[in-house]
């Protein structure tokens, strides 16, 4: 029971020393502003910033946005 305890207890440590060294890591990273006059889906972002379809999640959730088919005029990216 003590060294289920431990481990438990270690486990969640170790979760959280990562989540907490991913946000800053992340919070690092150079930050851009894109502006347009349309209102374009963050897929359309993700590939034409990123080269790639597999950032527009990230894309949507560090804009806030409701529905990544509506990205605003001012979008924050990370590279």
């Amino acid at each position: 029971v003590e060294r289920h305890e431990l481990f438990v207890a270690l486990s969640e440590l170790s979760r959280r020393a990562v989540d907490f060294l991913s946000r800053a890591i992340i919070d690092l990273a150079p930050v851009t502003y894109v502006e347009t006059d349309a209102i374009l889906p963050s897929l359309y972002w993700s590939n034409a910033l990123y080269g790639s379809a597999d950032r527009a999640g990230e894309l949507a959730r560090l804009n806030g946005v409701f529905h990544p088919g509506f990205m605003p005029t001012r979008i924050e990216a990370r590279h």
